[in-house]
């Protein structure tokens, strides 16, 4: 079976939704899909690939449960992650100056750690998707089948 790890970072409860429904799709379609709410960088293991669901909040800031791995990837004492694959799914309002920062944040991290992204963050609005689960779950699983 494959594994694959799934991050949320949410306030309002419309990333943890999205990634609950990714791990139920993931799960149906075989694979093993650990949802991981406040993550380490020890759990983020450069075998399996890693899915993350974030919202934004404040001023582009990532949600609270998501700052601690944001600082440890900042740090240069950092475990190296290299060729970690992930893919980012990032909730936001685009009438909001910071749009989807905290997810843009959170990708330049673990691109500097030695990550690899699968793709582009998929971004979506809140003003034009209602149900962002829509968008992201066909997205991540056609993603993650290819590119894994």
């Amino acid at each position: 079976m494959r594994k694959l790890n799934l991050v949320y970072g949410s306030v309002f409860g419309s990333a943890h939704y999205v990634a609950v429904q990714l791990q139920k799709t993931f799960e149906n379609t075989g694979f093993r899909a650990q949802l991981l709410e406040q993550p380490t960088l020890v759990q983020l293991n450069p075998v399996y690939p890693l899915l993350v669901v974030t919202s934004t909040t404040g001023k582009g800031e990532l949600p609270e449960r998501l700052q601690p791995l944001l600082r440890t990837l900042q740090q240069k004492t950092t475990r190296d992650i290299k060729g970690l694959k992930y893919a980012m799914i990032a909730l936001g309002d685009r009438s909001y100056d910071n749009y989807c920062g905290g997810a843009r944040s959170l990708a330049a991290a673990l691109d500097a750690a030695g990550a690899i992204a699968l793709a582009p963050a998929l971004e979506i609005d809140a003003c034009q998707c209602i149900n962002p689960e829509d968008e992201a779950v066909p997205w991540a699983l056609k993603l993650i089948e290819e590119k894994t």
